[in-house]
């Protein structure tokens, strides 16, 4: 069976992929296929382009149109940050239904297939991947199984942080529960360098975290293929 195995770094332009700054990445793009072209939808925000993401659409189309959005509630605009955890509960609750069109993990859902989605953006952003609980999604806010059913303790991912290495940590988990398992989509979204971008100046060396250091084998040219698990197709 086909597999799909995403990895965003999120904030990650390609002018800051270099031999010197990202030298395994610098050397995963040059073996895979690159497309150099690639732009982002608008509003580039990571919880429009996550919904966008998840459905093919734009967000014009999706309905989630930024980062944060005015709901009519009881004859009023009302502002929300979508970025929070229960926002997506909220939108449903307010107007009984979440994005317009469906998700990935709904379509894989329909086939018996499964989408796996660890994310260490903010929780609106993961959640935007699967917002009715189709899938399984893990964020140190939020994690959720299909049916929306709240997961917790070790099944969860709350120990993870929003800097570098929490996204090493999460990387382990990624590759020891997705990419080892039998997931249609196996889904990595990474909080740097974006989050390291918001907490200092652009251009200035804090906001260009160093390489955490050799990529593992399992991410890079050689991807790793458990026991009879089909192969990933990679992309970048």
């Amino acid at each position: 069976m086909t597999r799909a195995v995403v990895v965003v770094l999120d904030g990650l332009r390609r002018d800051l992929i270099s031999t010197a700054a990202t030298p395994a990445l610098t050397s995963f793009a040059n073996a895979a296929r690159r497309f150099s072209a690639h732009r982002s939808v608008f509003p580039s925000a990571t919880r429009c382009v996550s919904a966008s993401f998840a459905t093919g659409c734009y967000p014009a189309r999706h309905g989630l149109q930024g980062n944060s959005v005015a709901l009519m509630e009881q004859g009023r605009l009302v502002v929300h940050d979508v970025g929070k955890p229960g926002f997506m509960d909220h939108w449903r609750l307010q107007r009984g239904r979440t994005l317009a069109v469906p998700t990935l993990a709904e379509r894989l859902a329909r086939i018996g297939r499964q989408a796996m989605i660890f994310s260490n953006v903010s929780p609106g952003a993961a959640r935007a991947h699967d917002p009715d609980g189709h899938g399984w999604v893990f964020h140190r806010a939020w994690s959720h199984a299909p049916g929306l059913r709240q997961l917790q303790g070790a099944e969860a991912v709350a120990d993870i942080t929003l800097d570098s290495a929490g996204d090493a940590r999460l990387t382990t988990r990624f590759l020891d529960q997705a990419v080892s398992g039998d997931a249609a989509l196996s889904l990595l979204w990474l909080g740097e360098p974006d989050h390291a971008q918001h907490e200092a100046p652009l251009g200035s060396p804090a906001a260009s975290p160093p390489s955490p250091g050799p990529m593992p084998a399992s991410l890079g040219c050689e991807t790793r293929s458990p026991p009879a698990a089909p192969p990933a197709r990679t992309f970048f």
